[in-house]
């Protein structure tokens, strides 16, 4: 445990001296895994004979804490001091390059992993150069790393799965999971969780019904994490029915399942049915939170229920302890510049707690646009080269 560790690490202080290597790195790890970076920093600085698992400890320190810059730092003074990465300190250092968006980083490292030998020798590490390079935007590198990795496990098909899907790419993240099938790897819940994304709109609609079917009969259709995907999917590919059908057959229902409910029916504009999910929700003892309350003042925006809007935002940290953000205010100034209220938009976001966002000036430069109202617009214009502002504020003049 932690305390027990901070006291052996008080018994060691109180003798003075450095740290043997064995306990020092033990002590890294164990405040690591806690978070205390600062404290495995401390530890690490006092072990007097450095050895590549402490050094790794204390990568993996900063990992584990979303701290990358130190983390690079430290794996350059490993490289001055001539010592060779393993598999652990790749995979550290690539999630520090994913962390700090750095493309040119990723790929320096993935090529160095490669030339060493080790994503041969440990597809994990091949594994997280497909991703760290995927996040920092490049999808045809991951796709380089993918294909470098000879021993491919179920982690190294979802992370390229994975890296199509949050590119937008859907067709290629659908490919490698039919080649997934034809080389006899079996997809576990977060393939499945993420092959779903691969479906975004109605074209995909009999894309995802298969992929529903397939899901159901693997098995890993009867958890919250995967039912919730799939109220989802058949929400982005228009079709409520489906995603009621799914949400209806859940035994355990999380407020990520009813948010996928509602949202699945405000997409196709049936606001009296989020209504009606939302009461639901609250009578079965569920709380809303931020994103529940977003989709719920969209509908009262877009089924002009001003009044019970209102009473709603009003409302949101008062019965259900809900911090309203720039979501919530957009809404807002948009159901009332829809009702032709537009002083009272421009006032709402004159009086908003932090800036207004091009989103919330957009919905308002909206409203003057129906309203015809040029001195508000003119107030409101205050964004310097969103194209779609400029459209709104020439079409009053």
């Amino acid at each position: 445990t932690l305390a027990l560790g901070e006291a052996i690490h008080e018994q060691i202080d109180a003798a003075g001296g450095n740290l043997d290597v064995f306990v020092g790195s033990a002590l890294v790890s164990m405040y690591g895994r806690r978070g205390s970076v600062d404290r495995a920093a401390a530890a690490f600085d006092r072990i007097e004979e450095r050895n590549i698992v402490a050094w790794n400890a204390m990568l993996t320190a900063y990992a584990q804490a979303g701290d990358p810059a130190p983390a690079l730092q430290l794996a350059a003074v490993m490289d001055l001091e001539g010592l060779d990465f393993t598999d652990v300190s790749y995979i550290c250092i690539l999630e520090a390059c994913a962390l700090l968006g750095s493309l040119p980083r990723a790929r320096s490292i993935y090529q160095r992993a490669l030339a060493s030998g080790l994503i041969a020798a440990f597809p994990a590490v091949g594994n997280s150069a497909v991703d760290a390079l995927a996040r920092c935007g490049g999808v045809e590198d991951a796709r380089s790393a993918f294909e470098s990795i000879d021993s491919k496990t179920v982690v190294s098909w979802t992370a390229m799965v994975a890296a199509y899907v949050q590119h937008g790419r859907g067709g290629d993240a659908i490919a490698i999971f039919r080649r997934m099938d034809l080389e006899g790897s079996k997809p576990n819940e977060v393939t499945m969780i993420n092959i779903l994304g691969a479906c975004s709109g109605p074209e995909d609609l009999a894309r995802g019904r298969a992929l529903s079917r397939r899901v159901l009969g693997s098995g890993h259709g009867g958890g919250v994490i995967v039912s919730n995907c799939l109220i989802g999917m058949y929400g982005r590919c228009g079709s409520s029915a489906e995603a009621l059908a799914i949400f209806a057959a859940m035994r355990d229902r999380s407020t990520a399942s009813w948010n996928a409910a509602i949202a699945a029916v405000a997409r196709e504009g049936d606001w009296s049915r989020v209504f009606e999910l939302h009461r639901e929700m609250i009578g079965e003892g569920v709380a809303p939170d931020g994103i529940t309350s977003t989709v719920v003042l969209y509908a009262c925006s877009h089924s002009g229920s001003l009044e019970q809007g209102c009473c709603y935002f009003t409302l949101l940290g008062q019965d259900f302890g809900i911090d309203r953000d720039e979501g919530h205010y957009s809404c807002l100034i948009d159901m009332l510049g829809r009702a032709g209220r537009v002083r009272e938009a421009e006032e709402v976001i004159e009086e908003m707690p932090c800036p207004a966002s091009f989103v919330a000036r957009k919905a308002l430069l909206a409203a003057c646009r129906t309203q015809s109202n040029v001195d508000v617009a003119r107030n409101a214009f205050q964004l310097q080269s969103e194209s779609a502002s400029y459209v709104m504020l020439s079409d009053l003049f």
